[in-house]
């Protein structure tokens, strides 16, 4: 929420004055609100500037101008006045401000002990007792002694006077101090991104010097280990906005030729493609797959490669043809076997997984899956155990898995993808589908409000905005149509603003189902077109949905014959799918479409069919609708 704040009174600022002096002299009062146009700050810095150099002075009735209001010198702005004030401190308690400066807003007084010089360590407390008095910094109420500035102005004035190459070292002094008391502490991990930040501005500063010598590379480097090593930890726990930037970071303090960075690349292009950042993830592919074919590092190249299907699928919703994508990924598979890399072959796995199931051939999805989390678990790579998690699941949901293992398959997992809140988010999705499907509504619709929760101010992803594919039909188990539809809409916003393809294509079909069965037909079609358009030929799931919403319009246009042939071909589509309730789905839309046709005879056959699916799922939630129709269909049969 975005709050305007308008600037102080002028009776605003002065009540400010009385509180920090008590009586002023009027004329004084309305000269400091003058200048300081209702920023409090500026009041306050005002103050203290002119209690500081006598200007003020109390007398008899409270503080008076000692030459008059109009002879008092203030500077013209914030900024300058704070200058102002730091550069008439004493040189001791310049020489506690200037290194605290380097620590941030917060520090605690171990850390500055360890910055200043040996000579102010005597009189270190009573040179922040001033600071204090001053209202330059004050003392936090905390266990550990902690001070903080009295304003981030402030603080970046005091930095900012500071030389480079003093900023670079207190820097690097500083990480000593936060490295060694970390460890002691047992929280090296925790702090990895401010330790990260601190050696990185130190490698910045030394270069802006065009000191590129070997103690710079190895300020850098360790930059480099801990921006990455907090990066891959934010894309764990599913904050690919954070991965990207703390990844990028690293990149960008390494040698264009180090092995590290080329390490990174595929990494950095796969945050950045969860964001949405498509023209930026093709640059960071381009970089290392020109690197690592230059390097002759068949297994950097067989990662990047492995990225590329990301991208392509992200971008146009394919992976190109299925049989063809999985032969070259079963020889990058061999690739990274002889390089016995089991990060990459979790990876590999995983993409293979994913066009397995993009083709509803879900049973090897499945397996694929499972063998992405052993090696995934084996290289202690946390996020692909998490990948191949979501692809079992997934498989689990939509294979030949029935409802109830499905969902003891869920809870299993919940544990393995606990602190990554996309796939602990995901899991909890299909796990509230399967829930309903089981006709648990209500539990399923808190379920589903917890997936929502868990992604709840992460910022946009393609896989938090996949959520809708299960938490729309779990509203739509529950007779809520409208949630459903606002389920949707608000995920295909995301996806559209991405220019996403793979997963919109879908958000669309589905949106397209609901809107028909809202009875608002023109737009099921508009958005049944968007499906149209952007699923992949072999995207078996988007490509029936998007067939059934227009068949129906073709039957209900008068036009009941292509209808028909239309919904034939969508079952079709599902000959070599093992996805048992999307046939049963497309069986009742086929029931419907026949009944639109006029060819209402014709429609018992496929609703037996479709109840004996659900009854196989353990859906019965469609189950007892599927009876519903058919009890309907035959009470007119035999009128």
């Amino acid at each position: 929420m975005l709050v305007n704040l308008e600037p102080l009174s002028e009776s605003d600022a002065g009540r400010i004055v009385e509180e920090l002096l008590g009586s002023l002299e009027p004329s004084v009062r309305s000269r400091i609100a003058a200048v300081a146009e209702g920023n409090p700050l500026y009041v306050e810095q005002i103050v203290s500037m002119l209690v500081e150099t006598k200007a003020i002075e109390r007398g008899p009735e409270g503080w008076v101008a000692r030459q008059g209001s109009d002879q008092l010198q203030i500077p013209p702005t914030v900024h300058a006045l704070v200058a102002a004030r730091l550069d008439a401190l004493q040189a001791e308690e310049r020489a506690v401000v200037d290194p605290a400066s380097v620590i941030g807003l917060t520090f605690a007084l171990d850390a500055i002990s360890e910055l200043v010089d040996e000579t102010v360590m005597p009189t270190l407390g009573q040179d922040l007792d001033v600071l204090v008095s001053k209202q330059f910094v004050r003392q936090l109420p905390d266990a550990e002694v902690l001070y903080r500035f009295g304003h981030q102005i402030i603080r970046d004035t005091a930095y900012g006077s500071l030389l480079k190459r003093t900023r670079a070292m207190l820097h690097e002094r500083f990480v000593t101090w936060a490295e060694r008391v970390n460890k002691e502490r047992g929280r090296e991990l925790e702090f990895e991104e401010i330790n990260g930040y601190h050696l990185e501005q130190a490698y910045q500063y030394r270069t802006d010097l065009g000191v590129i010598d070997e103690h710079a590379r190895s300020v850098g480097d360790r930059a480099a280990e801990k921006l990455s090593g907090a990066g891959r930890r934010a894309f764990v726990r599913g904050d690919a906005a954070a991965a990207a930037s703390l990844l990028r970071r690293s990149a960008a303090v390494l040698p264009l030729e180090s092995h590290e960075r080329l390490e990174l690349l595929p990494e950095l292009a796969e945050a950045t493609i969860e964001q949405g950042l498509f023209d930026e993830a093709k640059a960071v592919l381009g970089e290392a797959t020109s690197a690592a074919d230059a390097t002759g590092d068949a297994r950097i190249g067989a990662r990047t490669a492995l990225v590329g299907y990301l991208l392509r699928l992200r971008l146009s919703g394919s992976a190109g043809e299925v049989e063809s994508a999985s032969a070259d990924i079963r020889r990058l598979i061999e690739t990274l076997e002889k390089a016995s890399d089991a990060a990459g072959l979790a990876r590999a796995w995983h993409w293979l997984s994913v066009i397995e199931g993009t083709a509803g051939r879900y049973d090897r999805a499945a397996t694929a899956g499972q063998l992405a989390v052993r090696f995934a678990t084996e290289a202690g790579d946390a996020r692909f155990v998490a990948r191949g998690v979501l692809d079992d699941v997934y498989s689990a949901l939509h294979g030949t898995t029935r409802v109830q293992d499905a969902i003891q398959r869920c809870e299993e997992y919940l544990d393995l993808v606990q602190g990554n809140r996309t796939a602990e988010a995901t899991v909890v999705a299909v796990l509230a589908q399967l829930s309903a499907m089981d006709g648990r509504i209500d539990e399923a619709q808190v379920l589903s409000a917890r997936s929502r929760e868990l992604v709840d101010g992460l910022g946009p992803s393609n896989l938090a905005a996949a959520l809708s594919d299960h938490t729309s039909r779990v509203a739509l188990l529950a007779g809520d149509l409208a949630a459903a539809e606002a389920e949707l809409r608000a995920d295909y916003d995301v996806l559209e603003a991405m220019a996403e393809a793979y997963t919109r294509s879908t958000i669309a079909a589905l949106l397209a189902q609901v809107l028909w069965r809202e009875d608002r037909y023109d737009e099921a079609v508009r958005y049944s077109g968007i499906a149209r358009e952007l699923a992949d030929v072999d995207d078996v799931y988007s490509q029936v949905l998007w067939r059934t919403v227009e068949a129906k319009h073709l039957a209900q246009s008068g036009r009941g014959e292509e209808g028909v042939l239309l919904a034939r071909e969508a079952l079709e589509l599902l000959h070599d799918s093992v996805d048992i309730e999307l046939r049963a789905d497309t069986l009742m839309d086929l029931a419907e479409i026949l009944r639109l046709a006029g060819r209402k005879n014709e429609q018992e056959p496929h609703l037996r069919e479709a109840l004996a699916l659900y009854a196989e799922k353990g859906d019965v939630v469609r189950r007892a609708s599927a009876e519903a129709e058919l009890a309907a269909v035959e009470a007119l049969t035999t009128a």
